[in-house]
Formats: C-alpha cells, structure tokens, sequence
C-alpha cells in the first residue's frame, strides 16, 4: 500500500453566509484554484466519511501517494455564489492529492437550505462544465463530463435531495489526471450510496417519533379531509372526506357536494393514516430521490406529504391531510 497522509477526512464548518454581489463562482469554477491544507486528526472529524482514500485505491490501484487536503474555510467564506445568503448550509470540499504539483481528485457536497436550492447549483454547476458529455450509469440526474477544458480531465455532478455534489480530476500539464470520467463515475456511486444512507437516518428519526404520537393518540375509528397532489385529472386529485374503521377505508364522499365516491379503483386509492406512514417508510427505504413530509405537531399524523421517487420522471406524488376527527368507540353502525 502506498503512503498517504491525513486520511480522517472531516466536514468543512459551516461558511459565514455567502453574498451575491459582484462576480459569482459555483462549485465546479472553485475548484481548480481552491486553497486547501492539509486535514489533521480530530475528535470533531466525521469518523465514516462519504469517500476516502481506500475508495480511490480500489479504483484506481494503490500505486500512488495520496495526502487528503480539505478547502481552508476562509477561501469558501471569501467566495460568492448564485445564491442568497443562508441558502448555503454547509459545503464540504476534499482534495485527495498526489504529490508536488501532480493531479488531485476533489468531491464538493454543498447542503442547501432546501432541494430546490440544490437543484438550482446542479444546474449552474453543469452549465460552467465545458467538454464532451459521456453516458454513464449514476442513478440520480447527473452530467458526466470528459475532457474539460477548464483544467478539469474529468467532472461529474449530480444533486440528491438538498445535496448538490461535484466529483472533479484535475487535468494537470502532463496530461495524465489519476483517474477517468468512467472510474469517477465508480466513486460517484461509492458518494451517492452513502449520501442515500445520511438521507434516510435524517428521514428516519421524524417518521419513528411521529408514530409514536399517532399510536398513543388515534383509535382506529376517525374521519380526516384527504386530498393527493400529482399529475393527475380530476375526480383522483378531489378532496375527500374519509370514514376510517379498525384501520381500512370504510367510506369516501366527496368534500364539495357530499356525494359518495364510486366503488371500485378509485376508493381503493385513499389511504389510512398508518398506510401513509407505510408509504413514507417505503420510500425511505427504496432511497429515493425527495422525500418532504410534515407531521401533526402533537398528534404525529402526517399533514402533508411529497416524494419524488426519479428525477427523470414525472412520477411524484403528495398528499393533504386536514381536519382528522377521532370517532368515539362504538359510534360506527
């Protein structure tokens, strides 16, 4: 095994808030020239970091000396971006570097204040990336880049939830960079899979203490205003008044005009309040893309709900929940 040093990689601090006056910078532009120093070992690093130097050796081979170096916090704090200040929660940047001037890997992962922050420094990141698109496997939306002619031999980014993430080799005077644009792509899975796994621990904690509400208030007999939110035609996206007893659908009528809705599919289609909570923990556990689910503050049930399960398809799905009714026991014919 080659030398390396400092492998501990850590989370960069959170940056003062950026400003947008004067020129920007995204991602992608920062890394070519980004100050960096070398990372030391301490009680505050991250202990299982998104990627490290082992990941980059299975790779590419262990023939090379690789240091980890992280972006000194005041070149990001000295930075501008397309951004409003806060929108940028934390931005970590980890340069895995061979020796002298030779060529480094670096990762960027900026959490944004919410997705659709991310998606807008994804698309701001791909647009200052210049070279041949390549086609490769990554499951999120990407844009794969070889060569680059800002300095870069090879890019690669992509958002997951409100994580925009940018996987860079440099292109240094020999021509040579470490690796290529199809074995970032192998570390590019390696950041998104355990992105995946930061992303369901957050998502898991809300949904595991919202049933603990729901289950020590609901009886199984309640009504509740029900409505979905997709790309649907209407009678599907109708508010609906739903009868619920010992936990399935016992009727739905419409909330405009009373009227019953028809039996069949449709019925079939409104959920309880536990299938919704089954819904939310599939979805988490299928990793997918956007996950945004509010609770009753004191009661747990979900109030309102949307998952984005491919950033490729017109597939997401919400839902409304309002005016849930406990039923006393008993009142139900």
């Amino acid at each position: 095994m080659a030398a390396c040093g400092g492998q501990s990689v850590g989370t960069v601090p959170s940056p003062t808030p950026l400003h947008t006056a004067g020129p920007t910078a995204t991602p992608t532009s920062l890394l070519s020239d980004a100050l960096v120093s070398d990372v030391e070992n301490s009680d505050t690093m991250d202990q299982t970091p998104i990627l490290d130097v082992d990941d980059i050796f299975a790779v590419i081979g262990d023939d090379v000396t690789l240091s980890v170096q992280q972006l000194a916090p005041s070149a990001i704090e000295e930075s501008e971006t397309l951004f409003p200040a806060g929108a940028i929660e934390d931005w970590s940047i980890i340069v895995f570097k061979s020796p002298g001037a030779g060529p480094t890997i670096t990762l960027s992962i900026m959490k944004l204040a919410t997705e659709q922050d991310a998606r807008a420094v994804f698309r701001a990141s791909a647009e200052g990336l210049s070279g041949e698109r390549v086609r490769i496997y990554l499951r999120p939306g990407h844009i794969a880049i070889e060569p680059n002619a800002s300095g870069l031999g090879s890019a690669i980014t992509f958002v997951l939830s409100d994580r925009a993430v940018t996987l860079t080799a440099s292109l240094p005077p020999d021509g040579k960079p470490l690796i290529d644009v199809m074995e970032l792509a192998l570390l590019a899975n390696i950041v998104a899979r355990r992105i995946d796994f930061q992303l369901a621990a957050e998502r898991q904690a809300p949904l595991d203490e919202a049933i603990g509400r729901w289950n020590a208030f609901a009886s199984n007999d309640y009504m509740f205003e029900f409505k979905w939110v997709c790309f649907c035609v209407p009678p599907w996206v109708t508010p609906v008044l739903l009868t619920v007893s010992d936990g399935a659908v016992l009727s739905a009528v419409y909330v405009e005009n009373g009227n019953p809705v028809p039996e069949g599919g449709q019925l079939n289609a409104y959920e309880t309040v536990d299938a919704l909570f089954d819904r939310v923990q599939d979805a988490i556990d299928r990793k997918v893309l956007s996950i945004a689910v509010e609770y009753h503050p004191k009661h747990g049930y979900p109030v309102s709900g949307y998952i984005d399960y491919d950033i490729r398809d017109d597939e997401e799905r919400g839902f409304e929940v309002s005016n849930l009714t406990v039923i006393a026991p008993g009142s139900l014919p």
